[in-house]
Formats: structure tokens, C-alpha cells, sequence
């Protein structure tokens, strides 16, 4: 009698897995995920996709092993890949292309550290040579005008280390020129699209973190853990200095010409990080009144009425999250100005738009604190 084989998956299947049957599920830890380690990195590698509305089947994210310092040792966490990066650019119809990579002078350095296998972790050194930095220019349409954004990106500085080490992990090592150049594409997209920009799995590989992850090495007579609760991200942005006293406190922040659309992205990221280091309602409210000037030229101008409208929303954000309800006298006369304004009448339901960010704590609720991260620069 002939008998059909049945082929289980490396990773147990959790129960209740909705919309995803044993087939589905062997297809993501086979084919799709075959280097995650853990059935929670694919559980929430669906969550993700299914919350930005994508196909996970086609690996838009990546699981990525970090470094977690608190614990001394490896977890999984999710990360977006470059081309959904890329595709979440081209959504906007504002990028316009994109030129080829211009590289630094190569460099070779022997390096030690400690690598993965099968029995656990040994030393090891790698020689590599390298392109010292790498730059990608990436142009999007901003009032009619094709605006290039670059910014350099230095292999030392950007490289994934193995285990914590100085030791950079394979792929690195492999194809030190392919990973820098998806690196220095992810952050000149995210200086295009701070709005929409997302940290990519290239940048995040080998980072350290000092919570949060799946923990990987499991005691396989103890139950797998659930995912840990606090948020995984990069490190927070530093608000902008006053220029008169170098100290971090509510001033104007400086603006840049009138035509300057690059200028005034980079001015947006800076309030909102302004905003977002804001602990009480007072200094909320003195952020936002020393730029209610800005705000109004923003306003004005329908070039920028979608910079203009994420500002608001992570202002209007911000303060929910100290308990500030109302808004300054200068936020409303701005509101009653672009709501009579011809030209580009902004809604309520526009203000209220928060910026994407991914939370990525499974099944919970995003936090209005969290509103700035979309505005963060290169770790």
C-alpha cells in the first residue's frame, strides 16, 4: 500500500493561527522565513504584513537577529526590507528616481570577534575590504521642483556585527559593497520620506538593543516565551539646541528660505523632535508657540500641506500624551486660516492622520509618545 508522506515544518505551528493553514505555515518557515529561529519571529512577521496591508508570502520584512545587551544574547525582531521601503515611496507619487551609488576610497582591516554555529559560539576573525562610505541621491517632486536628497553613509559606522562583536556577520563580509549600497538607499529615502520612512532590516542586523526581542535560545523543557512587551526601535532623536545658549529648551528653531523644500523637511523633523522631548504641557506649549510663525508659513504655502498636516497630527499627538486637550491660540488660528484657505482646505480628518510608525509589541495599541519615530535620522 502506497503512502503519502507527510512533511512537517522545522518550527511548530501555534495554535489558532487565523487564515494560515499547515501548508501556508511550512511555506513561511521553509521557503519565505527559512532562517527564523523561533514560530513567534513568523507570527509576528504576519501580524506586520497584515497590518500594512502587505503579502507576506512575498518577504517584505525581514526576521533580524539583534544583539539584546540587557540580556547577553541574540533575539529576533522585524524589520521592514528595503524594497518595501522603496514601495512605500513610490505609493506617495511624489519620488522621482533615484542615481547610481558613488563610493569612498576601499579600505582593509582584519577583524575578531565570535560567530554562530551549530554547537553554540566560537571565536573568529574575518578580513575585509570595503568601501570606506557610499551615497545614493534620491529626488521627490516638492511644489513642482525635482529636490535631491543624499545622505552618506559610512561602512564602519553601518556594518552588522556577529554576537556583539567587532566581527561583522556573514553577509557583510561577504558583500561588503551590496549591503552599504542598501543602506545608504534606505537613508536617503528617509530623508526624501521622513513622513514614511522606516528603518530597514540591512541597518537594524546586528545592532544591539537593551530590551525587547524573542528570545532565541529557548530551554526546549520550558514552554517558548512570548514576544517581550516593550517596544523595539532605534535610538531617539536629539532635539534641536538653541543657538544662543547650546542648551535644549523651547526657542525658535531656525527656518530656511521660502523655496527651500529640503530645508523645510529637515526644519519638520526637528520640531517634531522638539515636541516629542517635551515631559510636560508647558514646554509644549513653549515649543509650539516660539514656532507658531513657522507653522503659519507652513500653512500658507500648499507645497507643503502634507509636511504641514503630519506636524500638526504629532503635535495633536503629543499633547494626548502629556494631557495637553487644548490646543495653543496660535495652533487655532492657524486651524481657522487653512480652513478658509482655497487653496488647500485641511480637514479634521486630515489633522487627525497620525504619521505610520511601527509599533512592534504584538497586539498592542500604539502610543501617541511614539509619534516622533518616523522623524528619526540614521542611527
Amino acid at each position: 500500500m502506497n503512502a503519502i508522506a507527510e512533511f512537517r515544518s522545522r518550527l511548530p505551528m501555534p495554535e489558532g493561527m487565523e487564515g494560515i493553514d499547515a501548508g501556508k505555515w511550512r511555506v513561511l518557515c521553509e521557503a519565505t522565513f527559512p532562517s527564523a529561529r523561533t514560530p513567534e519571529a513568523v507570527v509576528m512577521a504576519i501580524d506586520y504584513c497584515r497590518a500594512r496591508g502587505l503579502d507576506v508570502f512575498k518577504r517584505p520584512v525581514n526576521i533580524v537577529p539583534m544583539w539584546n545587551s540587557s540580556l547577553g544574547r541574540e533575539v529576533e525582531t522585524i524589520w521592514p526590507g528595503i524594497n518595501e521601503v522603496q514601495t512605500t515611496a513610490a505609493r506617495t507619487g511624489a519620488w522621482a528616481g533615484m542615481d547610481e551609488p558613488k563610493w569612498g576610497a576601499i579600505a582593509k582591516r582584519t577583524f575578531k570577534g565570535r560567530k554562530r554555529v551549530k554547537t553554540g559560539w566560537q571565536a573568529a576573525e574575518a578580513t575585509v575590504e570595503f568601501p570606506e562610505w557610499c551615497s545614493v541621491t534620491v529626488y521627490r517632486t516638492v511644489g513642482g521642483q525635482r529636490c535631491a536628497f543624499t545622505e552618506p553613509v559610512y561602512w564602519l559606522e553601518a556594518y552588522s556585527r556577529s554576537g556583539g562583536s567587532e566581527l561583522p556577520t556573514d553577509m557583510w563580509a561577504k558583500r561588503p559593497r551590496g549591503q552599504l549600497h542598501k543602506v545608504a538607499k534606505a537613508a536617503s529615502l528617509r530623508a526624501a520620506f521622513p513622513e514614511e520612512g522606516e528603518y530597514t532590516a540591512e541597518e537594524m542586523e546586528g545592532r544591539d538593543l537593551e530590551h525587547g526581542g524573542i528570545i532565541i535560545d529557548h530551554d526546549p523543557a520550558e514552554p517558548i516565551k512570548p514576544a517581550a512587551a516593550s517596544p523595539i526601535k532605534p535610538p531617539a532623536i536629539e532635539p534641536p539646541h538653541d543657538p544662543a545658549t547650546g542648551e535644549v529648551r523651547p526657542h525658535a528653531i531656525p527656518t530656511p528660505g521660502a523655496d527651500d523644500a529640503a530645508g523645510w523637511i529637515a526644519w519638520g523633523r526637528d520640531f517634531v523632535a522638539a515636541i516629542t522631548s517635551a515631559s510636560t504641557a508647558s514646554d509644549l506649549g513653549a515649543w509650539e508657540s516660539a514656532n507658531a510663525g513657522a507653522l503659519l508659513r507652513l500653512a500658507e504655502d500648499s507645497a507643503t500641506a502634507k509636511l504641514h498636516s503630519r506636524i500638526l497630527s504629532c503635535l495633536t499627538a503629543r499633547k494626548a500624551a502629556v494631557g495637553t486637550a487644548k490646543p495653543q491660540p496660535e495652533t487655532d488660528a492657524i486651524r481657522e486660516m487653512v480652513a478658509a484657505s482655497p487653496q488647500r482646505p485641511l480637514t479634521d480628518a486630515d489633522l487627525g492622520d497620525i504619521p505610520p510608525f511601527l509599533d512592534r509589541r504584538p497586539h498592542a495599541e500604539p502610543e501617541p509618545a511614539d509619534m516622533g519615530d518616523a522623524w528619526e535620522p540614521e542611527p
